[in-house]
């Protein structure tokens, strides 16, 4: 990736990738015909994150969070909940600007393909553990 890019670059760069790692995505996931290997793919997913990471106001407000392992708040003073969450990859959306001011968080990140497609014989594992603590 060049030290010199502009917005506009990064912006037609951010598209081009989003569009090739798609494509890798559904080549894996749903066709069991990789045409790269791990290493290439997860080149091309970093510097997406290095992109986003430059230029922020390039990041599609609709994912603007990924790779979730747990989620954290304070129910009251001193008291936190926690919910860890192992099994595929979970994802989260804020929604907070929209009608129902919420979050919401998929176990399917969305920018794989949809309908999810299972194997015959797939086995999925997930698993939610609520903890709380003082």
């Amino acid at each position: 990736m060049a030290d010199v890019l502009t917005e506009a670059e990064a912006t037609n760069r951010l598209m081009r990738l989003a569009k090739e790692i798609a494509r890798h995505d559904q080549l894996y996931h749903d066709q069991d015909a990789p045409e790269i290997s791990d290493a290439d793919y997860d080149a091309l997913v970093r510097e997406n994150r290095e992109l986003e990471a430059r230029f922020p106001q390039l990041v599609d407000p609709e994912q603007c969070f990924f790779d979730l392992c747990a989620l954290s708040h304070e129910v009251v003073p001193g008291v936190r909940a926690t919910c860890r969450m192992e099994g595929d990859a979970w994802e989260m959306e804020d929604h907070r600007n929209w009608l129902d001011a919420s979050f919401k968080t998929y176990v399917r990140p969305l920018a794989l393909p949809h309908p999810y497609a299972l194997k015959a014989g797939s086995r999925i594992t997930q698993t939610v553990t609520p903890a709380t603590g003082r």
